[in-house]
C-alpha cells in the first residue's frame, strides 16, 4: 500500500482521494513556484479617500447551521453529508 503525500496515511493502490485528509491523489504534487522578481517592492494600498459605510446589523448576523449539520474541520463548511462537499474531508464515520 502507498502513503498519502499530504498526511502520510495509507491509501489503496489506484485510489484518487485520500480518505483521511481528502487530498486529490490524481494531481501530482508540484514544487513551490519561483519567487517573482520585484515582488517585495509592492506598495501598500492607499487608504480610502472618503469614510466607509458600516454594514447594517442585519447583514452582520451569522446564519446558524442546522442541528444535524456538522462543520468541516478543514474548511469550515457546514454539511449534512458524510464527506465535506468543499474539501472532501470525512465528517461522519460509520459506527
Amino acid at each position: 500500500m502507498a502513503n498519502c503525500p499530504s498526511c502520510a496515511a495509507q491509501i489503496e493502490p489506484g485510489g484518487d482521494l485520500c480518505l483521511e485528509c481528502g487530498a486529490d491523489l490524481t494531481v501530482p504534487e508540484r514544487a513551490a513556484p519561483p519567487p517573482i522578481p520585484g515582488a517585495s517592492k509592492v506598495k501598500a494600498a492607499a487608504p480610502p479617500s472618503r469614510p466607509t459605510i458600516a454594514a447594517a446589523p442585519k447583514a452582520m448576523k451569522r446564519r446558524e447551521p442546522d442541528e444535524e449539520s456538522v462543520r468541516c474541520p478543514g474548511c469550515g463548511s457546514p454539511s449534512k453529508a458524510a464527506r465535506c462537499p468543499g474539501c472532501g474531508a470525512i465528517l461522519k464515520r460509520d459506527s
